[in-house]
């Protein structure tokens, strides 16, 4: 059941990404957010069932693996209410 969740969040994260205008990269098989050459991962850990967002501010950044981590979501929020911070959060600081 908590892979389904993930696997949806991440979808529909996805998708915001795209809508809000950011471009879909995949490098060395994980899929990357550019946005006016800034770089954004958006990582499940299992470790502390969370989201984070992952910002890099170049792409020999990204190559190198060069992530700065910003923002942690938590599952337990809910997948509605996560992805409406994650909508407020890539609006407020990354746009």
């Amino acid at each position: 059941m908590q892979n389904k969740i993930i696997s949806q969040i991440k979808f529909k994260a996805e998708k915001l990404f795209l809508d809000l205008g950011f471009k879909k990269l995949n490098i060395s098989s994980e899929n990357i957010y550019e946005y006016k050459n800034m770089y954004l991962k958006f990582t499940y850990l299992d470790a502390i069932n969370s989201f984070v967002i992952e910002c890099a501010i170049s792409i020999e950044g990204v190559y190198k693996n060069l992530y700065e981590d910003s923002d942690i979501l938590q599952v337990s929020l809910g997948e509605k209410e996560l992805l409406c911070q994650l909508q407020q959060l890539l609006v407020s600081y990354y746009l």
